[in-house]
């Protein structure tokens, strides 16, 4: 058990233990109220000070403000053991006394530590309503305290300037504790996390025991060992029960969003105010509480005034975020909006139709290029006003980005809609006239319907296919058909899905297909090939998804998912004692990746892997087609001990420069000529040849596609070091690899196949 959660426990029995100690009878006698009042009353405070101390000491985030609480609760406890046990002891204890000092402490340690845990737990600045609530909050309260402690003071008669300033500080020194802690509260809309409501109770609580305490003096009616004693240990057991460490139960402490505008708190303590200045107080107590009531009211007045304009500014501010500011027309998030409500039409309503026309300016790039930005502007501003005339009622047309705008027409047809486009097409055939110049313009106009459970989104991009489909063919207008825009679609889902798919961490896997080196056919690697399980497809071919990654700029995050998954079967290989290589492939944007080289460099390390762990396998092309950067990476990479191997190779440029001037160590031989190497002569001089050349050039040749023993033999006879293909192993999940790899270590007598 650890010492915070000792001491906390030990004050909540010691705390519970005195305030059944003020039973009658219960004390038997003077030194059994020795021993509660002086010995039981301080270890209280001081147990309390002892858990703050441990929870501040446990966590850095929260340490001042936790040691600053116990500061001040050990000072307390110092204050109440020289009251009790020296000066009351002595006869008539002087007052104020060094007690008075010592118990006063407690609050400006208390104040800043509240100061500190409020900023430590906002996520971003305080606002003006913000401090004006817990202004109103903390003045409001106050009031109300003010009224029943000042009128007591009043009555009471002082001797000395000092007694006056020490017993005026209490209620002051309250009524700042008071504030702070319903303040804080306020400005945190912590009004349900038990930590504050516990800080916020145990600050209250000093608060009304003071008040408690201050009324029994000046009404003489004060006893040692009464309740309101009990009030100040209850107050320091709440304390320290709001400091209950719960780092097991969330590793880091709340943090707090300013709450939205809300007049639910300032409108409570503002009605608190006005009942403070309506009641019927002592006339002593009144200049004070009115003050601070008066205070709370012109604080709710001014958050008021501050709320109406928020309103008129946000207002504003919403109108201008939902307006284009050049064409006045509404914008993408506006039109956005309404289909969002269209779409979101209740169950059980009329049949829902409405048409989306998304119209597209033809060659207005090249207008803009040649008049300027500033006459391509009001260009569009009078386009804008051209379309908008024409619009039927019900509808909306705004202005989506640069020369698109999009018409929504709620109870038009696609057919209807197409009437509606070619009225918008006929409003361009007068020409504009831009300062003396007369300028014509044409569009391209795609249609989509909007049927009862459309999803937004997808309406939209079939609109857009339709518009491109009008400007390839120049038809002015064309209605989304899913038999000639079918595919396009499909391209578009797929490639989307593959997004979610990566960002999401799902879908994307790698099999490994062997590769074995001739003529025994022991395993020296394997190839990495990605794999996509589409939720609803099944299984898509890589085919497929791969050029539509590349064409979405998604490339590089399916190559480094296919890297760390493949370096991670390498590490998981090699503590199993097989040293095999893993190749993986590139494509053209990964070697004009800037940062390849340290992705390559930064996983290799992570996995404790050696560079010849990784081979890495590009094809001619883009050997020939990436440009001298590309070059400069693939020898950063050769650096790094990271085997190259040209992919595909004869199905290219087929350019033996290349194979001369760059880093490569292997060259892989198409399975298209080791296919056809047994029926057709021509095929099998050129695989001979290219095996032949590349040993000339000191190069390893690996032929893909292997499928018959007849292959094996005569690519063995040939002298082709490695093969792979379908003979051996199609590509296989790890589960099944292992196996595989047991298998062949023991086909060839051999335990630990290594790396070629």
């Amino acid at each position: 058990m650890s010492v915070q959660r000792i001491a906390r426990t030990a004050t909540v029995i010691a705390s519970v233990a005195y305030l059944f100690s003020l039973v009658p009878g219960f004390r038997a006698g003077p030194d059994t109220s020795t021993v509660w009042d002086v010995g039981v009353y301080a270890a209280v405070p001081l147990l309390a000070a002892v858990s703050c101390f441990a929870r501040g000491l446990r966590g850095r985030r929260d340490r001042a403000a936790w040691l600053s609480i116990g500061a001040g609760l050990t000072s307390y406890a110092a204050g109440t053991l020289v009251f009790n046990a020296v000066l009351l002891p002595a006869g008539d204890p002087p007052y104020p006394s060094v007690a008075d000092g010592l118990w006063l402490a407690l609050y400006p340690c208390t104040i800043i530590a509240v100061g500190i845990l409020v900023r430590t737990r906002m996520s971003r600045g305080f606002g003006a309503a913000i401090w004006l609530d817990s202004l109103v909050a903390g003045l409001g309260l106050a009031s109300l305290f003010a009224s029943f402690v000042f009128p007591s003071l009043a009555d009471g008669t002082t001797s000395s300037d000092a007694e006056i300033v020490v017993n005026f500080a209490y209620p002051v020194l309250d009524l700042a504790l008071v504030i702070t802690a319903v303040g804080a509260v306020t400005m945190l809309g912590a009004w349900r996390d038990r930590t504050w409501l516990l800080l916020g109770a145990g600050f209250l609580a000093y608060a009304f025991a003071d008040s408690w305490y201050l009324v029994q003096l000046a009404d003489e009616t004060y006893r040692p060992g009464s309740l309101v004693d009990f009030g100040y240990l209850a107050a320091a057991t709440l304390v320290a029960l709001a400091g209950r460490d719960r780092s097991d139960e969330a590793p880091e402490a709340a943090r707090f969003e300013p709450q939205s505008p809300s007049f639910a708190v300032p409108g409570a303590f503002a009605l608190l105010a006005i009942g403070v200045l309506t009641a019927h107080t002592h006339p002593g107590g009144m200049a004070v509480a009115v003050v601070l009531a008066v205070g709370a009211l012109t604080a709710a007045w001014i958050r008021t005034a501050l709320t109406v304009r928020e309103v008129v500014a946000l207002s504003d501010s919403r109108r201008q975020a939902r307006t284009d500011a050049l064409t006045g027309l509404p914008n993408r998030r506006a039109f956005y909006e309404v289909l969002e409500v269209a779409e979101k039409r209740p169950a059980g309503t009329a049949p829902f139709v409405a048409s989306i026309v998304l119209a597209d300016l033809d060659r207005f790039q090249e207008i803009n290029n040649a008049v300027g930005h500033q006459l391509g502007d009001q260009l569009l501003c009078k386009v804008s006003q051209r379309f908008a005339a024409l619009v039927p009622g019900g509808g909306m047309i705004a202005r989506l980005g640069g020369d698109e705008f999009a018409l929504f027409v709620p109870g038009l047809r696609a057919a209807q809609a197409a009437e509606l486009s070619r009225t918008l097409l006929g409003a361009l055939d007068d020409p504009f006239w831009i300062k003396d110049l007369s300028l014509h313009l044409t569009a391209s106009i795609g249609i989509t319907e909007l049927g009862a459970g459309t999803q937004i989104s997808h309406a939209l991009a079939k609109a857009d296919l339709a518009m491109y489909r009008a400007k390839a063919a120049h038809t002015g207008c064309e209605i989304y058909d899913d038999g000639r825009d079918g595919d396009a679609w499909d391209r578009l889902s797929i490639g989307e899905d593959l997004r979610e798919a990566l960002y999401g961490g799902q879908g994307l896997t790698v099999e490994f297909q062997p590769i074995c080196q001739l003529p025994e056919l022991t395993p020296t690697g394997v190839e990495a090939l990605v794999r996509w399980t589409h939720p609803v497809r099944g299984r898509v071919r890589p085919d497929q998804f791969l050029p539509l990654a590349e064409k979405a700029g998604l490339m590089s995050a399916v190559t480094r998912t296919v890297l760390d998954q493949s370096l991670d079967e390498a590490r998981r290989l090699r503590d199993r004692g097989w040293e095999l290589s893993v190749s993986v492939n590139l494509s053209a944007s990964d070697l004009l990746d800037d940062n390849l080289l340290q992705i390559v460099e930064l996983a290799l390390a992570e996995r404790d892997l050696p560079g010849r762990a990784l081979r890495i396998e590009i094809t001619e092309s883009l050997l020939v087609d990436s440009g001298a950067g590309a070059v400069e990476r693939l020898f950063q990479l050769r650096a790094l001990g990271v085997d190259l191997a040209v992919d595909d190779y004869g199905t290219g440029y087929s350019c033996l420069a290349y194979l001369h001037d760059l880093p490569v160590s292997y060259l892989k031989v198409d399975r298209s000529f080791v296919n056809r190497m047994l029926e057709d002569e021509r095929t099998a001089l050129i695989v001979a040849s290219t095996i032949e050349m590349a040993h000339g050039l000191g190069l390893r040749v690996v032929a893909e596609g292997l499928e018959t023993p007849e292959q094996q033999e005569w690519l063995s006879a040939h002298g082709c070091d490695l093969v792979q293909g379908f003979l051996l192993s199609k590509p296989v999940p790890p589960d099944q690899l292992y196996p595989w790899l047991a298998e062949r270590a023991r086909a060839v007598s051999s335990t630990i196949p290594v790396y070629p």
